[in-house]
């Protein structure tokens, strides 16, 4: 397990992120990070 938390662009990148390695993951929807995204 991964500690830190990997910032992918959509769902489809968590996909593959966790077929290599097991992490958490934050989608951004493309859109950069903002204070909402980070809240959730």
């Amino acid at each position: 397990m991964i500690k830190e938390v990997i910032v992918v662009e959509g769902k489809m990148d968590v996909v593959a992120v966790n077929k290599a390695v097991e992490a958490d993951c934050l989608i951004t929807g493309g859109f950069g990070l903002n204070k909402k995204a980070l809240s959730d």
